[in-house]
């Protein structure tokens, strides 16, 4: 299984955020956009494309089934439309409840959305067992703003 895309917590995302976070090109985004009416970019006040952080959350589920599960656009269609169990629910905050959410998923023979649910606030630390995912996101954190940083010269 493909490492869950930890999509940041925020409101909008421009198209080459939400190619970075999928890791897709920009005419693959735009040709799902085109065959997902579930993908609804909204225009920005100076006319850019702007994605909202659901669209994001499709984006990859898309890439999940189509790349992961080697489906047709066809095949996968459906299954985008009935629209996945949401990450943000309590039976799937953090990686082992994506994990088991994919895995329920599979078992009733729909699909789950990838990683980008917020976790419930932990009063007294973080649990040993969940710090190698809060690592991985860290870094995943730390590599997109480094690749901006280098993109705009900020180094």
């Amino acid at each position: 299984m493909p490492e869950p895309v930890a999509i940041p917590l925020k409101s909008h995302f421009k198209p080459e955020e939400v190619c970075f976070l999928a890791d897709v090109k920009p005419y693959v985004l735009r040709f799902w956009e085109s065959e997902f009416p579930e993908i609804r970019p909204v225009p920005s006040s100076e006319g850019r494309k702007l994605y909202r952080h659901r669209d994001v959350e499709t984006v990859v589920f898309i890439k999940e089934l189509l790349f992961g599960r080697k489906m047709s656009v066809e095949e996968a269609k459906p299954l985008v439309r009935r629209g996945a169990p949401s990450p943000r629910t309590p039976s799937r905050n953090g990686a082992a409840g994506a994990a088991a959410g994919l895995a329920e998923a599979a078992a009733a023979g729909a699909t789950a959305a990838g990683e980008g649910a917020v976790p419930p606030p932990i009063p007294r630390g973080i649990p040993q067992e969940r710090l190698p995912a809060v690592r991985r996101k860290l870094v995943a954190l730390l590599d997109f703003v480094g690749s901006i940083k280098r993109r705009r010269g900020w180094d």
